[in-house]
This record gives structure tokens, C-alpha cells and sequence, in this order.
């Protein structure tokens, strides 16, 4: 949902950059850590990915809806 508040707040491209490094990542360490640890292990590498994409979108989120309000209050 943070990268949807992201959208709507104009910067796009904070989001799409968390999503491009957390899921290119993902996409480079899949097969070694399902090769290595099996597919249980591989989902625990996605599950990783969300998690930090939650802090990566939210903190993003947070930062921007911060200087949007202090632009309106400047106002």
C-alpha cells in the first residue's frame, strides 16, 4: 500500500526503484538458494524481500508525506 501512497504523493520513482533492487535481488540469489537450501529456503528469501520492500516503500513514504506537509505549512 506504501507504494500506492507513493504514486498518489507524485514519486513513483522511489517506489519502483525499492521494487527494481528488492525483487532484482531476488531474482539474481533464486536459484543458488533454492539449489542450496531447497524451496523452503527460497521462500524464505521472498519472504526477506517483502519484508524489506514494506520498510523500503514505507520509510520512502513516510520521508515524502513528511515534505509534503512541511511545503503546506510553509504555505
Amino acid at each position: 500500500m506504501m507504494g500506492f501512497g507513493l504514486a498518489g504523493l507524485g514519486r513513483s520513482a522511489w517506489s519502483l526503484g525499492a521494487f527494481s533492487i528488492g525483487y532484482g535481488l531476488l531474482a539474481v540469489v533464486a536459484a543458488p538458494v533454492a539449489a542450496s537450501g531447497g524451496l523452503g529456503t527460497l521462500w524464505v528469501a521472498v519472504l526477506v524481500t517483502n519484508l524489506a520492500l514494506v520498510v523500503l516503500q514505507g520509510g520512502g513514504f513516510f520521508l515524502q508525506s513528511a515534505r509534503v506537509g512541511a511545503v503546506a505549512a510553509e504555505a
